[in-house]
Formats: structure tokens, C-alpha cells, sequence
């Protein structure tokens, strides 16, 4: 449960606070024309990222059970991510 919490919901809030508070405090430039809902729902699609996940999983674990269970859980969050991502920015297209 804590690594499909962690892909799922904390990787999109780092991303997208980092990105947030970079902008803040004048570190990064974001176009005007790219509106907050985008990056947001960029930094679903960050989840999806799971070859560090699956390499930490094998190192953290010494039975091949909770292994096996680390990695079916990274793969899960990381098609919950791709889906909840692609929805979510499909979902705010601007007609022209």
C-alpha cells in the first residue's frame, strides 16, 4: 500500500510543489500559454516512472514474497498513474 500511495499520490505532489515553488520564487519560468491544471497533470504521468522503484524493491527486501509483492505494486501504481494521468489531461483540453 505505501509504495502504490507514494507513485500515486506523493510523487505528483513533490513534482508538482517543486515546480510550484520554483516558479514562486522566480528559479524556473513557466510560459503563459501552460496553465497550472497542465503541470499538475504532468506530474501524474510521474508516477509512471518505476525502474528506480523496482531496483529499491529488490535491494530493500530480503524475501522473494515481499520482492515479488514490491514489484506487482510498482507496476499497479504505475498503470494507476498512466490512467489517472492521460484521463485527468484528456479531461482539460481546451476546445478551440
Amino acid at each position: 500500500m505505501g509504495i502504490i500511495l507514494g507513485l500515486v499520490i506523493g510523487k505528483p505532489l513533490g513534482i508538482f510543489s517543486a515546480v510550484y515553488f520554483a516558479h514562486r520564487f522566480n528559479l524556473a519560468y513557466k510560459p503563459n500559454s501552460l496553465r497550472w491544471m497542465d503541470v499538475f497533470g504532468a506530474s501524474i504521468l510521474g508516477g509512471v516512472g518505476f525502474t528506480m522503484s523496482i531496483f529499491i524493491g529488490d535491494i530493500a527486501f530480503n524475501n522473494p514474497m515481499l520482492i515479488d509483492l514490491a514489484k506487482l505494486s510498482v507496476i499497479l501504481a504505475s498503470g494507476i498513474s498512466g490512467i489517472a494521468g492521460g484521463i485527468w489531461l484528456y479531461s482539460t483540453i481546451r476546445n478551440p
